[in-house]
């Protein structure tokens, strides 16, 4: 019996006007991306051992509830593809991340822990990355690995423009080593999305 997770792969996610929208607003807005931080002992920060990506201070901005509106119009759908009974959601946690030259990020699970849980009402349930780049592609690599609750190989899913995939936010998954071009209109570019549950 497998025990890799539930997961959905929608590709074609997003309508064409939201999609471009989404994109010019990853590319005018280079100067905007910052390392991405990683929670850890000690309360988080750049672990390039671990993390190599960078991430939108304003995260989505003025985009932020038609993405959200999007998502929220397909959870019908989502929650059973993920193996999961529909719940309230608490909270839609974004951010748009972009994956350069080099980038990568090791094993990981998206649930909080420890202090870091301690800190919120809610917890992460769902993760959801949408994928977005240019055409035609430039850079390779990056694909998302999902491993199984097992010892066997972990699936691997390529980021394939306008293409979505959600799975349970305690699923150890790892993104591959990126390589692209030094110019910034090459790199893999996502929204990565948590759906929060509240606790009882």
């Amino acid at each position: 019996m497998s025990r890799m997770p539930r997961h959905a792969l929608i590709d074609d996610f997003l309508p064409g006007d939201l999609h471009g929208a989404l994109l010019a607003y990853a590319l005018a807005g280079e100067e905007r991306f910052v390392p991405s931080l990683i929670a850890g002992e000690n309360q988080g920060g750049y672990a390039s051992d671990r993390r190599v990506a960078w991430y939108h201070e304003d995260h989505l901005g003025p985009l932020s509830e038609p993405f959200r509106a999007a998502i929220t119009e397909r959870l019908d759908e989502l929650f059973p593809l993920v193996g999961m009974q529909p719940f309230p959601v608490a909270r839609y946690e974004l951010e748009m991340a972009a994956h350069r030259d080099g980038s990568y990020f090791k094993p990981h699970i998206d649930t909080l822990t420890q202090d870091r849980r301690k800190s919120s009402a809610t917890d992460r349930v769902v993760s959801i990355v949408y994928y977005l780049h240019g055409r035609p592609r430039r850079f390779s690599g990056g694909n998302l690995a999902l491993y199984p609750f097992s010892r066997e190989a972990p699936v691997e899913i390529e980021p394939h423009d306008n293409r979505l995939i959600a799975f349970p936010a305690i699923s150890l998954h790892e993104v591959r080593p990126v390589s692209a071009p030094e110019d910034f209109a090459g790199a893999r570019f996502a929204v990565n999305c948590w759906l929060h549950r509240a606790r009882d």
